[in-house]
């Protein structure tokens, strides 16, 4: 017996969309039909921001801090 249905497949696992399956062990030819991209996230991900971390407690005068350090050069 033949049957269809819709799912998706996730790190080694299908899921099926709609219902559940009712056969406990088959033979399956998987088709893959479309392959589904994640959004890529926006913005800077959070570790990277960590390193900067307590860095304005060290300068509370920041803009001071960059015009003197010009003032060196």
């Amino acid at each position: 017996m033949y049957e269809t249905i819709e799912a998706i497949y996730e790190g080694g696992k299908i899921t099926p969309l709609h219902d559940k399956l009712h056969i406990k062990k088959a033979k399956v030819f998987l088709t893959i039909l479309e392959k589904i991209v994640e959004p890529e996230p926006q913005g800077v991900p959070l570790e990277k921001l960590t390193k900067f971390k307590g860095l304005f407690e060290k300068f509370p005068e920041g803009l001071k801090y960059q015009r003197d350090l010009r003032n060196e050069w």
